[in-house]
């Protein structure tokens, strides 16, 4: 919290990060009985108060399993009677919070609000929840994803390790530095907080007290673009749909970045050649642009269809025009191999 604000202003019936106001009543620090940290979160406040992070850790920080339906093991800011942080109201460590507070009350990349209130994410007392069940919230697309890769990379560092020191844990903060400027993990992190949204939304609409909205903010695309995959698929079996991925480039090339299982299936689809019809399109939804790119392999009777969002300031470097064009086809493992097609229109000119 910072600064004194009242009021939120919408857009339609949605209610972004941005736009949302603080009350600075507090209750949200007061109440929380543990905070998420992550490694990264754990030397960016010892440094800022001046102390090694282990000697952090055994001040402010406790270890459990309880505080997660996966039972992993995982680090807390003991809070206990509130945040230790919490002065007058206001957040005496601002500047460096933990990313999972940089968040609040927003921690899914989009939901209706009646998910919120299935989960008791939001106090009662907070203005998000004078809002009707079927306000659709928006979390901080850019931050959500940097909260995802610095929890996963805790995570591997939690499960190995089992304890915090500082001299293991300074390889996995220097790592988290480095994996949330890689836009590869950005975008395969991004299409699987979206996917999750799409999820959670979904069981709570079979939950008693979900009033819940008519469509998803984003997802609403989602859902269209699976329902137009399954029209077509209706007529063939050999259509193939995947979950959002990402487009970009890597070292020049054009490149398709898959899920790990969307990627195995995909290099096996394309293994009996090149020379196949790559088309690439974009649409509009919701003042987001969306990209569907169409393969068709010449060597089998097959079509596969993937789709994501694209940010405007990638689009200029991945126009092409017409003729032959390599893409390379990669995981977020790091695994890739390039398939070679033709495409008649060129990519991405409008």
């Amino acid at each position: 919290m910072n600064g004194k604000r009242k009021g939120c202003q919408m857009t339609g019936n949605v209610l972004s990060y941005q736009d949302f106001k603080c009350r600075m009543c507090g209750l949200c620090c007061k109440r929380q009985k543990v905070v998420l940290l992550t490694v990264y979160d754990i030397f960016r406040l010892s440094g800022h108060l001046g102390i090694k992070p282990e000697e952090f850790f055994k001040k402010y920080c406790i270890k459990s399993d309880k505080f997660n339906e996966e039972g992993r093991l995982r680090i807390f800011l003991r809070s206990q009677g509130g945040c230790p942080f919490l002065k007058d109201n206001m957040c005496s460590i601002h500047s460096v919070k933990p990313m999972v507070c940089s968040q609040n009350p927003f921690y899914y990349l989009e939901s209706s609000l009646a998910v919120y209130k299935v989960f008791s994410i939001t106090q009662d007392e907070c203005i998000i929840s004078e809002l009707p069940y079927d306000t659709m919230t928006k979390g901080d697309t850019e931050r959500l994803i940097d909260l995802e890769i610095l929890v996963n990379i805790t995570d591997e560092y939690m499960e190995r390790h089992k304890k915090f020191s500082e001299a293991t844990a300074r390889e996995y903060f220097e790592r988290s530095r480095d994996a949330i400027a890689d836009e590869a993990r950005r975008s395969i992190t991004y299409a699987t907080l979206l996917d999750q949204s799409i999820r959670r939304e979904d069981m709570c609409r079979n939950d008693p007290y979900y009033k819940g909205s008519t469509g998803m903010y984003l997802s609403g695309f989602y859902k269209m673009h699976l329902e137009d995959a399954g029209k077509e698929k209706a007529g063939s079996d050999k259509v193939f749909a995947f979950q959002p991925s990402a487009l970009g480039t890597v070292d020049g090339l054009a490149t398709l970045v898959l899920f790990d299982d969307d990627y195995k299936s995909v290099k096996r689809m394309l293994s009996g050649g090149d020379n196949g019809d790559i088309s690439v399109k974009t649409l509009m939804h919701e003042d987001t642009e969306y990209v569907t790119m169409t393969i068709r392999p010449a060597t089998n009777d097959i079509t596969i269809v993937t789709y994501y969002y694209i940010d405007k300031k990638e689009k200029p470097h991945i126009q092409s025009p017409p003729g032959e064009i390599l893409l390379n086809i990669r995981n977020g493992k790091g695994k890739s191999f390039i398939y070679r097609g033709r495409d008649k229109d060129g990519w991405l000119k409008k």
